[in-house]
């Protein structure tokens, strides 16, 4: 009876808490972007005229800061992702302001979302010169960049002793590895401002490695990919915090303590939270571990 009580209580307990984590999820970091003015379109094509298998996707990066993307030394999240088509051309849309445009050719089929993968090409932003391609977007602007066909060959991250890092893995409520999850960083602790930048997917092991272009204080969230849109059930989703979103300061030198997050899984919709705006997600990070490392990856 003692042993049921037990059970009885750790279940009471352990109810409140999961809906307090969806809670806090559902209403996190789901701001809507733009102003309600028309868009401005961007049309293009990367690649060899001739190819007509193309699998990829072109982006859109804020131009405002300056900062152009370079996923050699820190991938930054784009504002609009779409894939291209099989003639390597894109049509991209967004609210009026200055972007950079990139587009990357996949090596091999492993979906046309998410950041460089090794072997993958890379157009536009940077291309092989090391020029960028920015436009500055009106309302309801059209602008044809035509074809680009000066492209690089990703290989990975570069100058790994410069970038600010910050790493760890990823694990399921059963302990395993989770793979394939991106993790971003914020600058705000709501985080709905434009992410500062995003980790490569996650590996088989659970590991991710996450270069900033700066030394910053920033909020982590993972996902599972770009954008705003609500995740599906059974996907992955959330916060790095145990009671809500926690600050991690990186120098220059890169954050030294592992962030090892755990990984809920979204549930269908009727089985969520009640009385909370917006679809959200699932997923709890937790800081699982503090334990300093000797080296910054």
């Amino acid at each position: 009876m003692r042993a049921e009580a037990r059970h009885a209580a750790s279940r009471a307990v352990a109810v409140p808490l999961v809906t307090a984590a969806l809670a806090l999820l559902l209403t996190t970091g789901l701001a809507a972007a733009g102003d309600g003015s028309p868009p401005g379109t961007v049309r293009g094509c990367v690649g060899d005229a001739g190819q007509l298998s193309n699998l990829g996707v072109a982006a859109l990066w804020p131009a405002a800061a300056g900062k152009a993307p370079d996923p050699r030394r820190a991938i930054r999240p784009p504002v609009v992702s779409r894939p291209l088509e099989p003639d390597g051309c894109f049509t991209l849309e967004a609210p009026p302001g200055d972007y950079f445009v990139g587009a990357v050719i996949r090596a091999v089929d492993g979906g046309w979302q998410g950041p460089p993968r090794p072997g993958d090409r890379v157009f536009l932003s940077p291309d092989a010169a090391g020029d960028n391609i920015s436009v500055t977007l009106q309302a309801g602007q059209r602008i044809d960049i035509g074809r680009h066909d000066s492209g690089w060959t990703y290989a990975g991250f570069t100058d790994q002793d410069v970038a600010p890092t910050i790493s760890g893995r990823l694990t399921g409520p059963d302990g395993l590895p989770r793979e394939g999850l991106l993790v971003f960083a914020f600058t705000d602790r709501e985080m709905t401002s434009e992410p500062l930048a995003v980790s490569e997917p996650s590996d088989a092991a659970g590991r991710y490695l996450l270069r900033l272009p700066e030394p910053a204080t920033v909020y982590l969230r993972a996902r599972e990919h770009y954008g705003r849109r609500e995740p599906s059930a059974g996907g992955s989703m959330g916060i790095y915090g145990e009671d809500g979103p926690t600050a991690v300061t990186v120098p220059a030198g890169g954050d030294r303590q592992e962030r090892n997050l755990s990984i809920l899984l979204i549930p269908p919709s009727n089985e969520r939270p009640t009385g909370i705006a917006g679809a959200g997600a699932a997923i709890r990070i937790e800081k699982t571990s503090s334990k300093s490392v000797d080296t910054k990856n």
